[in-house]
């Protein structure tokens, strides 16, 4: 039986308020602390994708070269930056020795298990009556070529093999353009992942956010963490703006900044962010389903009243100032997918245009797990460009460790003494 009565969560993410779902679900005091509004940082612009098939590491074989090369592309939505933070050419370093087809097919088969129960938390909170939205129109792959489909399928034959639900084969330009009538005449085939899902993350948040409160979760809004203070090898109190919050167990979900906090308590986690963008689109023509445009790192989710175009993977800049070129690449590819985009390219033009900093990790695992030399400090961090996605069930697993006190075995993989 767990000693805990109470946990102090530093971050109001997805994956903050997730974890902080499961903590009061098992009858505990909870404080989230969050230094703007609930999702409303990295959360917030993403795709909301709720893919198992896609929950693979950010490095794969390949990627390296692909950030050099498109960093020089007119329509690049990929760049490796380094001149931008010198200091993170040795984080880079390591990044680029996980690209290799062993480690990403390693890496993958442990988010692949994480993933499994992936839907679960978020069909609960439907079960609750909690109104979150979460449509299951699947995710569309969307390629110009007959040969494009073949490959990209091919790439997911590992994650048909371990049980998911992948096509065997692709669609020609009728099927799919009978399937998704908003895809541009030059796309010519692709394939559906039917199982997938996914939520507007905004959206999410806000309405987790509002079920916490009234459960009871005391969650303070625009706090900022200023310290933490820990003697005798636990966390003592955390120290904010708002005043001192003392708890019998810390958990550090703060996207980026968790590399800041975990290193105030004498952990060193090589979190890095990796930028990304999006926009939202107004209109009449949204696709019906979620699509991934072929290897471009380009998606599209459909939202109400329009879509939202994502993508775009800057490393080494890890400020939040727009860039013009990343924003136009990804203009271009979308306009290459879809039958409806519109012409003018004025960024100011654009609702919602946003850059959000991926908290990523260099061998695009999360860091799940008890923080070194700390009896009652956790981490949950470092998903990258999964945290809406697993958020659900990394918190209801690191929830099962902490009041247990036993690490479930699919936590395995995402420990902190790996770095």
């Amino acid at each position: 039986m767990s000693a805990l009565s109470s946990v102090t969560v530093i971050g109001g993410g997805a994956v903050g308020l997730a974890t902080a779902y499961y903590l009061r679900k098992a009858d505990l005091d909870v404080t989230v602390i969050e230094s703007g509004r609930p999702g409303r940082s990295t959360s917030w612009g993403n795709g909301g994708w709720l893919s198992p098939v896609l929950s693979i590491p950010t490095p794969g074989p390949g990627m390296p070269r692909m950030g050099i090369v498109e960093t020089f592309q007119r329509d690049s939505a990929v760049a490796i930056r380094p001149h931008a933070a010198p200091s993170m050419i040795p984080w880079l370093l390591r990044f680029a020795r996980h690209c290799t087809r062993s480690a990403f097919e390693s890496g993958s088969a442990r988010l692949g298990a994480l993933s499994r129960e992936m839907f679960d938390g978020f069909d609960e909170l439907a079960d609750l009556g909690v109104p979150v939205e979460v449509p299951r129109q699947g995710n569309l792959r969307a390629c110009l070529t007959e040969a494009e489909a073949r490959h990209q399928l091919a790439g997911l034959a590992p994650m048909r093999a371990a049980g998911y639900a992948v096509p065997d084969r692709i669609m020609g330009a009728e099927e799919i353009h009978e399937l998704e009538p908003e895809l541009s005449d030059g796309v010519r085939s692709g394939f559906n992942l039917p199982e997938e899902r996914h939520v507007d993350p905004g959206a999410f948040c806000d309405t987790l956010a509002e079920y916490l409160v009234k459960q009871g979760v005391r969650l303070l809004t625009d706090t900022r963490v200023t310290g933490v203070s820990a003697s005798g090898g636990r966390v003592t109190a955390v120290e904010t703006t708002g005043g001192q919050v003392r708890a019998d167990a810390l958990v550090v979900a703060a996207g980026l900044d968790t590399r800041l906090i975990a290193g105030w308590l004498g952990a060193r986690l090589p979190i890095r962010g990796g930028k990304g963008y999006s926009f939202f689109v107004p209109s009449e023509h949204s696709p019906s389903h979620p699509l991934y445009l072929s290897h471009t790192k380009v998606g599209v989710t459909p939202l109400k009243g329009g879509y939202r175009v994502l993508g775009g993977m800057e490393l080494a800049d890890e400020t939040l100032r727009i860039n013009p070129r990343m924003i136009r690449g990804m203009i271009r590819v979308a306009r290459r997918y879809l039958r409806h985009l519109p012409a003018d390219e004025s960024l100011d033009r654009l609702p919602d245009l946003w850059a959000g900093l991926r908290p990523m990790t260099p061998d695009g695992l999360p860091v799940i797990d008890h923080l070194p030399h700390l009896s009652n400090a956790y981490v949950n961090s470092g998903h990258g460009m999964l945290g809406v996605g697993l958020c659900m069930v990394s918190g209801a697993a690191l929830t099962d460790f902490m009041v247990s006190g036993r690490r479930p075995d699919v936590l395995a993989p995402f420990g902190a003494a790996r770095f």
